[in-house]
């Protein structure tokens, strides 16, 4: 009979009579594989509703966007003749007023066609038509409103509500928004109105802070990459900012891979956790059967058959581990994802998701082999001997320089996988180094407490006594127990102190003072009378005018932002517009100049600038 058909006579004895030595490996292994599952999922999940939706969530194939200003009648004649339809959409934030009670509230408003929208469905509350209800009607113009705005302002349908110097009448409430996850956050709920009635607000002036959408629908088998060329080198220095369906949604794409990443991290650290205790457990078992280990040495088995048969056994629990966490791993995102539908701007695609659970799998397996490798080994230098010796006998036991090298062979593939894998690898570089740093401490804070008891005066009380000593004795667990408490505490700890310090930081770039109130898009010409209207009011101590704009950075050292390619953390900058101030003086408040200096107040010459 061979080594492998003696193990797994083995395993089916040990499955008959229970996992009594394995409990403690499969709630470990399986906890840590249900995190990694779990979050891969949710993240593939999130990755493939943006993907899959990009259309309806960007509300065309492209998008372009301009802030302040329209495009021209060059631009337009260009994009209806490229284009199979085209939807103008104007955004921006504003405050609504209830014309009876004069309550107010900050609100984001767009103003559509009537084309919108060209992909997905716009659904009210009524099932009724867009465009019917927000039409004119008996000389009033309709709005639909997100529900929320209902409470705020304790409105219902049919009242009115004053934008501008128009007053408007809420027909109905938004259902579903089908471009709603272009941006992660709004600061104000939504208020749909049609361009006719925007351009009854009078809020659409010149310099008014209004991005205004061209969304478009190409023509089939039209190149997405070949069009976007094309209008680039038609319109180069246009100052667009061009989405199509590959970034739909950049933003909240972004904001899932960074929490994707953060929690990734935090299962991976519990997978890790996870593995000391299943060195513990391997140890214990193979502790508890020295005596048959040696046995089969007595009867001829070599150090080799003891590995297979025990590799068997363990195996075998590791995969019925690692299968129970992929299984709850993959099926809670199916009862989540659904929960957290109109929750977030996006919805999730639930299916079967192959990557991240091969991913979990393969760590689970390799974090396992790495923790019950020297057990393994250990177990298979036991000596026939040890039938007649005592149990000082097996911390004699060590493993050959073969078992090291392995271990350093499957740490070094965790490493890598860790890296190649992470949205972050520099992040990931880090945290590997940082779980590397917080494994040798603990480690080296066991073994002194070992050797620290063994010092220590043995106490008179036999129950004190006896408890010391079985934290120093042959086998005692007190390393292993150090690094799993200091592990789990480390990660709790740094948890805690991340959510501190970005309060910290917050709190740190708000200025000893903050001002009470902060207003935006007041024109040049009505600053005068905005001002001496705020300090007619009692309590006010001062004002303070900032002036500002939004431009576009067209070129660096004379090469155009097209022909550059940014490290991507930095790409948002040369993307979209950049808000501009300007000043004879250096700000007084919460500014420091840290390079250069200040140009002169009667400063005439070539145009500076100074920038964080």
């Amino acid at each position: 009979m061979s080594a492998w058909q003696i193990g797994m006579r083995i395993v089916m004895r040990e499955f008959r009579s229970g996992f009594g030595g394995f409990r403690i490996l499969i709630l470990c292994l399986a906890l840590g594989v249900a995190c990694i599952a779990f979050v891969g999922t949710m993240a593939s999940s999130f990755t493939a509703g943006i993907k899959g939706d990009g259309r309806i969530l960007l509300g065309g194939d492209v998008d372009l966007s301009l802030t302040h200003r329209k495009a021209s009648r060059e631009q337009l004649d260009w994009l209806r003749l490229n284009t199979s339809a085209i939807s103008v959409i104007a955004e921006f934030r504003t405050m609504v007023r209830d014309k009876n009670t004069a309550n107010q509230q900050l609100v984001e408003l767009k103003a559509v066609d009537g084309v919108y929208p060209l992909y997905g469905d716009f659904v009210l509350k009524s099932g009724g038509s867009l465009k019917d209800v927000i039409r004119k009607q008996k000389g009033m113009w309709g709005a639909v409103v997100d529900e929320r705005l209902l409470e705020l302002l304790q409105l219902q349908l049919g009242d009115q509500i004053q934008i501008g110097g128009a007053n408007l009448i809420i027909r109905d409430i938004i259902e579903r928004e089908p471009d709603r996850g272009t941006r992660a956050f709004r600061l104000g709920p939504r208020i749909v109105i049609t361009k006719a009635a925007l351009s009854a607000t009078s809020l659409e002036q010149p310099g008014s802070l209004i991005r205004y959408h061209y969304r478009l629908v190409l023509p089939q088998n039209t190149s997405l990459n070949v069009w976007r060329k094309a209008l680039q080198a038609r319109f180069p220095g246009a100052g667009w900012r061009i989405r199509d369906i590959e970034n739909a949604a950049p933003g909240i794409q972004r904001f899932v891979d960074g929490v994707a990443l953060f929690l990734s991290f935090i299962s991976l650290t519990a997978l890790l956790v996870g593995g000391v205790g299943v060195a513990n457990s391997v140890r214990s078992f193979l502790d508890a059967r020295r005596n048959s280990i040696a046995t089969l040495k007595c009867l001829g088995a070599t150090r080799g058959t003891i590995l297979r048969v025990y590799c068997v056994l363990v195996l075998s629990m590791v995969l019925l581990s690692i299968g129970i966490g992929l299984f709850v791993g993959g099926t809670i995102p199916m009862i989540l994802v659904p929960m957290l539908e109109g929750q977030l701007p996006i919805a999730g695609h639930l299916g079967f998701y192959l990557n991240p659970l091969l991913l979990a799998a393969f760590l689970g397996l390799l974090v396992s082999a790495a923790f019950a490798a020297r057990p393994l080994a250990v177990a298979a230098e036991i000596r026939p001997a040890l039938l007649f010796r005592t149990v000082v006998e097996n911390s004699a036991n060590r493993p050959r320089i073969s078992a090291y090298l392995m271990i350093g062979a499957i740490a070094g593939l965790i490493v890598f996988l860790t890296i190649s894998t992470a949205t972050r690898p520099d992040v990931a570089g880090w945290y590997i180094l940082g779980v590397t740093v917080v494994f040798g401490v603990f480690q080296g804070i066991g073994a002194l407490i070992v050797k620290g008891l063994r010092l220590l005066p043995r106490p008179c009380r036999p129950l004190l006594r006896l408890s010391l000593a079985n934290l120093y004795r042959p086998g005692a667990p007190t390393t292993s127990v150090s690094i799993s408490l200091g592990l789990g505490l480390t990660v709790l700890v740094a948890v805690s102190h991340l959510e501190h310090n970005l309060e910290h930081q917050m709190q740190q770039v708000l200025p000893e003072e903050a001002p009470g109130y902060y207003f935006i898009d007041i024109r040049a010409d009505q600053g005068e009378r905005f001002v001496k209207k705020v300090k007619a009011h009692a309590g006010v101590e001062e004002v303070q005018q900032v002036p500002m704009l939004r431009g576009r950075i067209i070129k660096i050292k004379g090469t155009l932002v097209e022909n550059i390619t940014p490290p991507p953390k930095f790409s948002w900058i040369l993307r979209g517009d950049r808000g501009l101030t300007w000043s004879h003086t250096p700000p007084n408040r919460g500014s420091r100049i840290v390079s250069g200096e200040w140009w002169s107040k009667d400063y005439s010459g070539k145009p500076l600038v100074s920038f964080d």
